[in-house]
C-alpha cells in the first residue's frame, strides 16, 4: 500500500473484503484521496484529523479543504485538537507558511493552541516554546512573526538560542552577530522595538538567560545530592 501497488493488494484481498478497511496505517496521499473520493471520510470524523495531519507537511491544501469540509462544522467532543495540534508542530518543521496558516485560521486552530498552552508538562516538543522553535531554527521570521501575531506562543524559552545555534541570521535581528555564551550573560538585547519581530526577539534573551539561571540551579541541587 505504501508504494502504491493497489492492484497487488486487491490481489490478496479475502473473497468480499473492502481494501479500505485495511489502509489505516497507510497515509500516502493517493489512498487518502482515494478514502476521500469514496466517502469514507464522512463516517470516520477521528479517520479524517489523522488525514489531515498526515498530509499537512506535503502542503497539499486543496486535499486538506476537500477532507475538513466533511465535517463542517468540525466535530465537538473528538480528538480533533490534539491532532491539530500534531499537526502544526509538522508544519512547523517543514517550513510550510502557508499550511500553518490554513490549520490556525480553520476553528479547530484555536483549540489546538489551547491544548499546546497547557501542555507544559506534558513532552516537551507539544508545547508553544518548541511550536515557535521550529521556525526559529529555520531562520524564518515571517512564520516567527505570524505565529506571534495570532497568540500561538506561551514561555519563550530557549527559542532565541535555538535560532543562533542554527544560524547567525535572527541573531543578526538585534543588531548583529551574537554569541550564545554572551547571550546567557545578558541582561536584555538593548533597545528593541517594543512590538513586533525585534521586540519579541529581546524577550526571546530575558527568557533565555532565565531558564539557563534555573537549569544551573537544577544542576547544582543534583550534583548536590548526588554528593549526599
Amino acid at each position: 500500500m505504501d508504494a502504491d501497488d493497489i492492484e497487488f493488494c486487491q490481489s490478496l484481498m479475502p473473497k468480499g473484503a473492502c481494501i479500505l478497511d485495511y489502509t489505516e496505517y497507510c497515509a500516502t496521499p493517493q489512498m487518502i484521496k482515494w478514502k476521500l473520493d469514496c466517502g469514507y471520510f464522512k463516517r470516520d470524523k477521528y479517520g479524517a484529523v489523522v488525514a489531515i495531519r498526515d498530509v499537512a507537511a506535503t502542503d497539499q491544501l486543496d486535499l486538506m479543504n476537500r477532507i475538513a469540509s466533511e465535517h463542517n462544522p468540525p466535530p465537538e467532543d473528538s480528538g480533533w485538537p490534539k491532532v491539530w495540534g500534531d499537526a502544526l508542530a509538522e508544519v512547523c518543521m517543514a517550513d510550510r507558511l502557508s499550511t500553518v496558516q490554513w490549520l490556525l485560521k480553520h476553528p479547530t486552530g484555536r483549540q489546538a493552541i489551547a491544548i499546546l498552552r497547557g501542555a507544559r508538562s506534558l513532552r516537551a516538543d507539544k508545547t508553544l516554546s518548541k511550536l515557535l522553535s521550529y521556525p526559529a531554527e529555520l531562520c524564518n521570521v515571517e512564520m516567527m512573526q505570524y505565529l506571534y501575531d495570532q497568540g500561538a506562543v506561551d514561555r519563550l524559552g530557549n527559542t532565541l538560542l535555538d535560532a543562533i545555534r542554527a544560524n547567525q541570521q535572527i541573531a543578526g535581528q538585534l543588531g548583529g552577530a551574537v554569541d550564545v555564551n554572551v547571550v546567557r550573560g545578558q541582561q536584555g538585547a538593548g533597545q528593541a522595538e517594543p512590538n513586533g519581530v525585534l521586540g519579541m526577539m529581546n524577550n526571546f534573551v530575558v527568557f533565555a538567560r532565565g531558564n539557563d539561571d534555573d537549569a544551573n540551579v537544577d544542576d547544582e541541587s543534583s550534583s548536590e545530592d548526588d554528593d549526599e
